[in-house]
């Protein structure tokens, strides 16, 4: 009988117990932000955010001593990461103590600018003719490319220079479809979907 109630007990508190949910990464210039979910449930007793640069060997970059959730509902928590290794992928793991580890995320962290090409309206809807770029990094700079199909196939070259940034591309031709602009200025490539719907 006592075992039986031993068995009974785990089992509840397994059941009950706080699982790691939603746990992803992202990056604002060289900071990694860690953030996850704490389900509802009795048993997390503090946290802790562990890095590894090798995937093997993780140590604790952070470790949130107190009570990291509550019983009736799941509770968000972040972390920002300000020295991550640099130009390298960085690997991330939470631990809740004595409950579980999540498996490892993993996120590459470089020095490099960051090269972003926004168009819009996207999709490109009624009858209008233009859709414009606004390109990171490329003020005043002659961009050279493609418009391609679904199929991969160029139905569009293109040949224009940004001015602060942005540009606009004539798409009068364009069929209702989804298409891929490609552009390079001859060091960095540019790319980005875009959907005529009329």
């Amino acid at each position: 009988m006592k075992r039986i109630l031993i068995i009974f007990i785990f089992l509840v508190q397994t059941i009950h117990a706080q699982r790691i949910q939603n746990f992803n990464l992202s990056l604002t210039n060289t900071i990694v932000s860690v953030r996850f979910t704490v389900s509802a449930g009795s048993q997390c007793v503090g946290y802790n955010v562990l890095h590894s640069i090798d995937s093997l060997n993780y140590y604790p970059i952070y470790n949130y001593a107190g009570i990291c959730g509550e019983i009736s509902k799941a509770t968000n928590h972040s972390y920002d990461h300000y020295s991550p290794a640099l130009n390298a992928v960085n690997f991330y793991k939470i631990e809740l103590n004595g409950v579980e580890t999540s498996p490892p995320q993993r996120i590459f962290v470089s020095t490099s600018p960051q090269y972003n090409l926004l168009l819009y309206p996207n999709p490109v809807y009624n009858f209008y003719d233009l859709l414009n770029i606004k390109v990171s990094n490329a003020n005043n700079t002659r961009l050279v490319g493609y418009i391609y199909n679904q199929s991969g196939k160029p139905v569009k070259e293109i040949d224009l220079i940004t001015q602060l940034d942005y540009a606009a591309l004539n798409i009068f031709d364009l069929v209702n479809d989804m298409y891929v602009l490609w552009l390079t200025d001859g060091y960095v490539i540019y790319s980005s979907k875009f959907i005529v719907n009329r």
